[in-house]
């Protein structure tokens, strides 16, 4: 992060970020901490240490023992700061801009009648500079929050819709997924063909601010976090998004009785097209026939622009996990896999596996920006074996 208007990130929209010159202090108690219940001397600790290391920008290595509510201590630490930081944030920004304001105005002032004109001048042109600037930044985060309400007031209209809509309408299926998936079964299938909802938008700058990624080796681990985190205040307002790969997420039958994670990933972006022929393969993935697969039978029934938005913008507002996510999407008839990666960009806490993070095409494809973000990698003993998995190839002979 810089002290600065920052330059635009590389990302699929290039994007501005700020960075407050006031330095935080952790708080000192566990309600400033939004702790649910009176925190150990060893959670109040770990919080404040968390938050100081955050604040500073540095690389912090903390061990916790077992049962010591780790997943909880780490969430209200960070999340404390990040509340802290966006609050900093505006107040420091409008507090800038008002005291270049002021500058200004004393430097014309000042050389209106002096004999150095020149002198001030300059300055003069250089604070209206830096104050052009901020102005840019102010209106870019304003524009970014507005935006958020009106998410906000579409996700409203879409849960009305949703009390209204019956059980018949859900897809014939117990809603259960593995989430004890192997570390290749999260990886994203390497294809410049795979395409994210929304991707037509103008491409121009945008604000984006500090979000926090949230690492650890698998989903059930994740959604344990979820959970904890739903039991403290910031379960009622932080936008928390689950990434996990098509063969998690997809609600297609035809597509999810494929047996490997490459094959899924290639009938989903096969279902994707609107023209040409399809190579159809059987569960093994042996190739059965040539189609078409412009006909209605090959298109990806919930790969719809509308439902996968406005799926988007419900979980974007309500902690989920990711059998909750997949209920709502079977409801919707949108996929969850697309809504998840479409909701990137907004969130502020992400909930990743170590693969999404570490592999750098599935980083890239899943939209992580980690260049204005803080990383938290839970269970990091696991990081060395995950790494060397995640890179290594295994041939049998």
């Amino acid at each position: 992060q810089s002290s600065s208007p920052a330059a635009p990130a590389a990302n699929r929209f290039p994007t501005m970020s700020f960075r407050p010159e006031t330095a935080l202090v952790a708080p000192e108690s566990g309600p400033q901490f939004s702790f649910p219940f009176p925190p150990y001397d060893i959670q109040l600790d770990l919080m404040r240490s968390l938050y100081t290391v955050v604040e500073r920008g540095q690389v912090g290595i903390f061990e916790s023992p077992t049962g010591t509510g780790k997943s909880l201590t780490l969430t209200c630490g960070v999340l404390s700061w990040l509340r802290d930081h966006e609050a900093l944030v505006e107040r420091e920004l409008g507090e800038r801009i008002e005291a270049l304001r002021g500058e200004i105005g004393r430097l014309e002032r000042e050389t209106a009648g002096a004999v150095d004109w020149i002198s001030g001048q300059f300055e003069t042109i250089g604070i209206k500079k830096q104050l052009g600037e901020l102005r840019g930044v102010k209106d870019l985060r304003d524009e970014y929050y507005k935006r958020l309400d009106e998410l906000r007031e579409k996700r409203v209209e879409f849960k009305k819709r949703f009390r209204k809509k019956t059980e018949e309408n859900l897809l014939e299926s117990d809603g259960k997924i593995d989430v004890e998936n192997s570390n290749d079964d999260f990886l994203v299938e390497e294809s410049d063909d795979d395409e994210d909802v929304g991707a037509e938008e103008e491409e121009r700058l945008r604000y984006q601010p500090v979000q926090v990624i949230f690492c650890s080796r698998t989903h059930s681990q994740l959604s344990q976090v979820v959970n904890e985190v739903r039991r403290t205040e910031f379960g009622k307002q932080i936008r928390l998004t689950m990434i996990a790969s098509r063969q998690n997420l997809c609600i297609n039958q035809e597509v999810r009785k494929l047996k490997t994670n490459t094959l899924v990933n290639e009938r989903c972006l096969e279902m994707q097209k609107n023209s040409g022929k399809a190579t159809c393969k059987d569960e093994d993935g042996n190739v059965s026939k040539k189609r078409k697969v412009g006909s209605s039978a090959q298109k990806c029934p919930f790969y719809n622009r509308e439902a996968i938005e406005e799926l988007k913008n419900n979980s974007l507002f309500e902690v989920q996990d990711i059998e909750e996510l997949v209920s709502f999407a079977k409801q919707e008839k949108a996929c969850p896999y697309y809504a998840s990666r479409a909701a990137v960009g907004d969130t502020q806490l992400l909930m990743v596996p170590y693969q999404n993070l570490l592999h750098r095409k599935t980083r890239e494809q899943t939209g992580l920006d980690i260049k204005n973000a803080v990383i938290i990698i839970d269970e990091a003993h696991n990081l060395l074996d995950t790494i060397s998995s995640i890179h290594s190839q295994e041939v049998s002979l």
